[in-house]
């Protein structure tokens, strides 16, 4: 398990323009099993972020604060909003009123975890 204390970012990504800050908050993966994850994201007003995962996995992003617009729907999303992403989805989440702070928590869907095998642990 992987746990990130502090307020500096871990990862830093850079589009044309804008300026991404992602910080891995917590990490946990098994061999043979599901990972899960959970980040925390800081967009400027203006960027875009397709919200796509790795194949199997399912996300909620929670916006903490700022003002977002997801895909060509009509509604805002504020602090406090829950964007829910079943895998295979590939939504497109443009900031409306930066800065925009998501919390990104990722695990595998069902289906996938259906098909590893059993966790073991050693006691």
């Amino acid at each position: 398990m992987i746990v990130t204390t502090g307020d500096a970012p871990s990862g830093l990504t850079a589009d044309p323009g804008h300026r991404r800050l992602v910080r891995c908050l917590t990490r946990r993966g098994m061999l043979h099993s599901e990972c899960q994850a959970i980040d925390h994201l800081r967009l400027a007003t203006g960027d875009h972020l397709e919200l796509v995962e790795a194949d199997g996995h399912e996300t909620a992003w929670v916006i903490c604060e700022g003002r977002a617009a997801l895909g060509g729907d009509a509604g805002e999303l504020t602090s406090g909003d829950v964007v829910l992403v079943p895998a295979g989805d590939r939504p497109t989440l443009t900031v409306l009123a930066g800065p925009l702070k998501l919390l990104r928590v990722a695990v595998v869907s069902r289906e996938t975890a259906g098909r590893l095998p059993a966790r073991r642990p050693v006691i």
